[in-house]
């Protein structure tokens, strides 16, 4: 499976979602809520027992079923399909290798080199777990060089899933392992790939490896010759 058609089914995964299944409040999940309450406020906001009896305790009751409310089914449905979608993700992205794209153009001209084709993209060799490496291909009279500038590397440590945890309530519900939903669709690979597209979009880049670069190039003129 290549990778728009892993995004075509994470998005078709998490399009059909509701989130209007019950659950059953056992000591794992009591103590999520627990989590939650201490982060986002009560649990009235989020649930309803299926028990009309339940509805004016103060607390929640282990060993009785829930649900969701509408109101906070219909947000992770549109939390889920946006960040399923990597729309906004993948614009950041493109709009980022077209930058980096002009800016290696611009540095060869500078320098002489012309007659180069130049490409910006993934390079799946230098993923690990939640890291993303992007490379530039110079092309010169049929042969190429790979380049991977030290900037062109991004990896999720976790800290920055558990900052958004603490300050929105979809964050902990879609994402947190102890929620009743944490396996309904991998949402932290979409999570992750946001916060890469937005890292890449601020920060990603090839300074301090342009040396790097015009040598390749000259070497592949050389080769060519």
């Amino acid at each position: 499976m290549n990778r728009l058609q892993r995004i075509a089914s994470a998005y078709k995964k998490a399009s059909q979602l509701d989130y209007n299944e019950k659950f059953m409040m056992d000591r794992e999940v009591l103590q999520f809520f627990k989590d939650m309450e201490r982060n986002h406020g009560k649990w009235q906001q989020w649930l309803e027992p299926t028990n009309t009896d339940l509805k004016r305790e103060k607390n929640l009751v282990e060993g009785e079923e829930y649900v969701l409310n509408k109101s906070t089914q219909k947000d992770l449905k549109m939390t889920s399909k946006l960040f399923g979608s990597r729309k906004e993700a993948d614009k950041r992205l493109d709009n980022w290798m077209k930058g980096e794209k002009k800016a290696v153009e611009q540095l060869l001209k500078r320098d002489g080199l012309s007659g180069f084709s130049v490409e910006i993209d993934e390079f799946p060799s230098s993923y690990t777990p939640g890291g993303y490496g992007y490379g530039i291909t110079l092309t010169y009279k049929g042969e190429q060089a790979e380049i991977e500038p030290s900037g062109y590397y991004y990896t999720d440590d976790g800290y920055n899933f558990s900052d958004a945890a603490s300050s929105y309530d979809w964050a902990m519900l879609l994402g947190d392992e102890s929620s009743p939903w944490a396996d309904t669709y991998d949402f932290m690979d979409d999570y992750v790939y946001d916060g890469m597209s937005q890292w890449f979009s601020e920060a990603g880049s090839f300074e301090g490896d342009e040396d790097k670069i015009t040598e390749e190039a000259k070497r592949l003129i050389e080769e060519a010759e």
